[in-house]
């Protein structure tokens, strides 16, 4: 058997990326970050002033959140190292779970007319669910390693996706408390 072969199956590939390929895994990072830094900055807001939960019980949630994801994130590692969708390792995950992440992000702010134990159940219900859908889709941190074998160009990925996902930050810093302050003077002062 030659030699040359049987090493060059054995190392991994090294391969160069095109911009495309970077700037799309630093978009994937910048997705997931819009939603993700709006329920954390303003979900807590959202369930005490506008849905009415009491604020100790809102604290509790967002512990019990913390604790599921505790026990989530190496579920979903376990999960997807042992499993390869028809789509690839990774691409299948982020493809499924984009819709449902976006679906329950969107619903996570919507106030039931019930009674205050339903509240809490369906507060507990999406928050818990959104939590899990955002650590599932943040198995593209290990995205990376899987495009390519060379450090630097790992280096470049990551550093893409440090930038989108800082900037897709900054938007919601900026857009989001402007957008609420239109929406509530539209409401109060027209």
């Amino acid at each position: 058997m030659d030699n040359s072969v049987e090493k060059s199956a054995v190392a991994p590939q090294k391969h160069k990326l095109v911009f495309s390929e970077k700037l799309g895994y630093g978009f994937v990072n910048m997705a997931v970050n819009l939603i993700f830094n709006v329920v954390s900055t303003y979900l807590l807001f959202f369930y005490t002033n506008v849905y009415g939960l009491r604020p100790a019980d809102s604290a509790l949630m967002f512990l019990i959140v913390k604790l599921v994801d505790a026990v989530g994130n190496p579920l979903w590692g376990t999960w997807v190292d042992k499993r390869t969708t028809k789509f690839g390792k990774y691409r299948g995950y982020l493809l499924y779970l984009s819709i449902p992440y976006a679906f329950l992000s969107v619903i996570a702010f919507i106030t039931p007319a019930t009674g205050y134990t339903l509240k809490l159940i369906y507060a507990y219900t999406t928050y818990v669910l959104l939590s899990l859908l955002n650590v599932g889709l943040c198995i593209n941190g290990a995205l990376p390693a899987a495009m390519t074998r060379d450090n630097d160009e790992i280096a470049v990925l990551n550093s893409y996706s440090l930038f989108c996902s800082n900037t897709g930050g900054v938007l919601v810093s900026f857009c989001v408390p402007f957008v609420g302050y239109e929406y509530f003077r539209f409401l109060y002062w027209s």
